[in-house]
């Protein structure tokens, strides 16, 4: 999912909120069950086996920006910015396999049951908020430029903190994609 402000100025005279949500869900329950019963005057044998295997995955991308020409920046204002992105995927996953052998016998029995059961689940959602090739003013309210996962936040850092310590707005863009590979390509040739 996207939400998106391209190449374009705002002078909106409320607060301008951009807000990406996505939300994902497997729920599965994947359950086997054997029996196995020998009976002989003599010997018996009873073998039982049961086995599953669940895998599950979410594959998932989603962002919030403004982007625009770094060299001809375009004005974003309002009261209050808000450029968020949240992202809350879940898998709930019950795989279980039960087994059940038994013998009977005159002489010689024997029963063998075997139970397995394997599941599993990955999640993989990429999660981008950012603001690039604009220059943003929040007239009297907060500028929020954040992301989620699971409604963790992923990092907080206000402008105001960020200057006391000497820190430009590059350098936290420089900090935030330190060491990104990129996990995902647009059909408009973004990457993230």
């Amino acid at each position: 999912a996207r939400a998106r402000i391209a190449d374009a100025a705002v002078d909106a005279a409320g607060n301008l909120v951009l807000d990406a949500q996505g939300e994902g869900a497997i729920t599965a329950r994947v359950l086997t069950g054997t029996a196995a019963v020998g009976a002989s005057g003599k010997s018996a044998i009873s073998v039982s086996a049961a086995g599953v295997y669940a895998e599950n995955r979410i594959y998932s991308s989603l962002e919030a920006t403004i982007d625009g020409d770094a060299s001809s920046p375009r004005a974003i204002a309002a009261q209050a910015i808000s450029v968020t992105a949240d992202s809350g995927t879940a898998i709930n996953a019950v795989a279980g396999a039960a087994s059940l052998a038994a013998s009977v016998s005159g002489q010689t029995s024997v029963a063998v049951s075997i139970g397995l059961s394997l599941a599993f689940n990955s999640i993989d959602t990429d999660v981008l908020a950012q603001a690039s090739g604009a220059r943003l003013t929040a007239r009297t309210g907060a500028l929020d430029i954040g992301a989620s996962s699971g409604g963790v936040r992923l990092a907080e850092v206000t402008l105001a903190e960020a200057a006391s310590q000497r820190i430009t707005p590059a350098a936290i863009d420089a900090l935030a994609n330190a060491g990104k590979k990129t996990s995902f390509s647009s059909t408009e040739g973004q990457s993230w």
